[in-house]
C-alpha cells in the first residue's frame, strides 16, 4: 500500500494504490470460515464486492487506485463509487465559535455547567 492523505480545508482527501498477493486464498479462507462464523459469513460479500473493482496486474495481484476527494467523491480504478457530497446552503461552524446555552435557573450569566 502506498499513497498520500492530505486535509485541504478540513476534508480528508486521499489518493492510495493498494496491491495485494494472494487475494484469492484470503477469499477462500473467508468462504470457508463463514460456515461457521457469523463474521466472516458478513465479510465474505464484501470480499467479493471489491474484488470486483480490482484491476489484475501481469504478476496475478490484484491492484485499487483509490481516489477520495474533499468533495466526498470517492474513485477505484476509474470507476465511480461515489459521487460528490451535496453542497450545503450552511457554511462549516468553527466549533470554537459555538456557544453552550446558559441553562442558570436565576438567569445570571455564570456560563454552562457540565454535571458529572
Amino acid at each position: 500500500m502506498e499513497g498520500e492523505v492530505t486535509f485541504p480545508g478540513m476534508k480528508p482527501q486521499a489518493s492510495v494504490i493498494v496491491d495485494i498477493a494472494g487475494y484469492d486464498k484470503i477469499v477462500q479462507a473467508v468462504q470457508e470460515g463463514a460456515e461457521t462464523d457469523p463474521q466472516a459469513a458478513q465479510a465474505f460479500p464484501g470480499l467479493l464486492a471489491i474484488k470486483g473493482f480490482a484491476k489484475t496486474l501481469p504478476d496475478g495481484r490484484f491492484e485499487w487506485v483509490v481516489d477520495a476527494k474533499a468533495d466526498g467523491s470517492v474513485i477505484v480504478n476509474g470507476a465511480m463509487l461515489k459521487p460528490a457530497d451535496a453542497v450545503q446552503d450552511n457554511p462549516i461552524i468553527d466549533p470554537s465559535d459555538a456557544t453552550v446555552p446558559d441553562n442558570d435557573p436565576d438567569g445570571g450569566d455564570n456560563g454552562a455547567k457540565l454535571q458529572p
